[in-house]
C-alpha cells in the first residue's frame, strides 16, 4: 500500500481556501482546497502564464476579476519552492497598483 502525506501549507486569511501539499510515490501536487482542484507544479506554471496573457489583453475591472486567481498561482508556486518569473511578478505589482487606484477612485471629495 502506498503512503500519501497531507500538510497543510498555506491558509488564506479568510480561511475559506488553503493549499495543502500532497506527497505520495507519484509525485508532488497541489491541492487547492476551495475549488477541489489537483495540479502538479508544471500545470499551475502553465495555468499562471495563459492567465497572465489573459489579463494583458484585458482593461480595467475585467483585469482586477482575474486577479484572486492568479494570486493564487502564484501563491501556489512559492508554496512549492518554485521560482515565480520576473513578468508575472510584475504583473502581480501592476494588479497590485490598480486595485488601490481603484479603492481611491471611489473615495468622495
Amino acid at each position: 500500500m502506498e503512503e500519501i502525506q497531507l500538510m497543510v501549507v498555506s491558509r488564506s486569511p479568510d480561511s475559506r481556501s488553503c493549499a495543502v501539499k500532497i506527497c505520495c510515490g507519484v509525485g508532488l501536487k497541489v491541492l487547492n482546497a476551495c475549488e477541489n482542484e489537483k495540479m502538479t507544479t508544471l500545470e499551475i506554471q502553465q495555468r499562471a502564464q495563459r492567465l497572465a496573457a489573459e489579463i494583458r489583453r484585458e482593461t480595467g475591472e475585467k483585469r482586477l476579476a482575474h486577479r484572486p486567481e492568479f494570486s493564487r498561482l502564484l501563491s501556489s508556486l512559492r508554496i512549492l519552492g518554485q521560482p515565480v518569473p520576473r513578468a508575472l511578478l510584475q504583473l502581480d505589482a501592476e494588479l497590485s497598483d490598480e486595485e488601490v487606484e481603484r479603492q481611491f477612485d471611489n473615495i468622495p471629495i
